[in-house]
């Protein structure tokens, strides 16, 4: 992505709340990236624009899409890592949920005002004739 900022920026319009990220308060940090091994030199020459051009125009998706997961697996430590996970109690996935099924209410509320298609076309057909009768 070219300009993360931008995208949030277009979110933050998009949903009617205030502007709150500028370049004091983003910061990019690789997401999911936990103990991984990386070679910057390599990372910063795969990063560049151009390069990313080129080999978009020389190699297939598909074929970039297996290289990538092959370079995730290989930068991955070889070491188990289950011992490091969160381990939460039935209350914190209880509060977890109600969590996230109240911010899915307000974003399918924002989506459904904004008239956008969000891939669950059988709901929305059903939710189109339930507002028409």
């Amino acid at each position: 992505m070219e300009n993360p900022l931008r995208v949030l920026n277009a979110i933050e319009d998009f949903t009617g709340i205030p502007r709150y990220f500028d370049d004091q308060t983003y910061k990019p940090v690789k997401v999911n990236s936990t103990y991984q091994r990386n070679n910057r030199l390599l990372l910063w020459v795969l990063s560049r624009e151009s390069v990313i051009s080129t080999i978009d125009f020389i190699f297939p998706r598909s074929f970039i899409k297996r290289i990538r997961l092959a370079f995730d697996k290989l930068t991955m430590p070889k070491k188990d890592l289950t011992e490091k996970k969160i381990q939460l109690t039935e209350e914190e996935r209880a509060f977890a949920f109600e969590v996230m099924q109240s911010d899915k209410e307000f974003v399918d509320g924002l989506l459904r005002k904004h008239s956008i298609f969000t891939g669950d076309l059988l709901a929305s057909m059903i939710d189109d004739s339930a507002r028409t009768q």
